[in-house]
């Protein structure tokens, strides 16, 4: 069961969001207050930040560990076949078809394979070096990286 709970910093009562069947891959929380999680076996799901009834988005399964980008509106997730999670593809928030952006050698789906791709790190999807941003680009998604200290 997937329970949805958002927690103040200054402490106090949390307040429930939603709850929902099934178990969760990954979350994100958008700067739109959208909040995106992948339930098992159902793909994608959103909710307001504010509450409500959740949606699936799209057609989205299998989905693991989202992350929506900062235009508000795209989201990153690993994908595949039922067997395995071996593509990192992108959705639109509303739904809009879902587009393989890279995929691992050995993978059936669609789309450019990419060697050295790994795509279930429990983070979120993931790339090496400056393969991925490059796949990103020549699908019109921009990819800012900043230097960690």
């Amino acid at each position: 069961m997937v329970r949805c709970r958002r927690y103040s910093v200054t402490g106090g009562v949390p307040s429930r969001i939603c709850s929902a069947p099934g178990d969760t891959l990954g979350g994100s929380w958008g700067a739109n207050n959208t909040i995106v999680w992948a339930s098992r076996g159902s793909g994608l799901m959103r909710i307001s930040a504010g509450g409500g009834m959740p949606q699936r988005v799209g057609d989205s399964a299998p989905a693991a560990w989202p992350e929506i980008l900062p235009d508000g509106n795209t989201i990153l997730f690993t994908t595949g076949t039922s067997a395995d999670l071996d593509a990192i593809a992108s959705i639109s928030l509303d739904g809009a078809a879902k587009r393989i952006i890279a995929r691992t050698t050995d993978s059936s789906l669609p789309g450019p394979p990419v060697l050295g791709l790994w795509c279930a790190d429990r983070r979120g999807p993931i790339g090496t070096g400056r393969r991925l941003p490059g796949m990103l680009a020549r699908t019109g998604i921009r990819v800012k990286s900043e230097r960690f200290p």
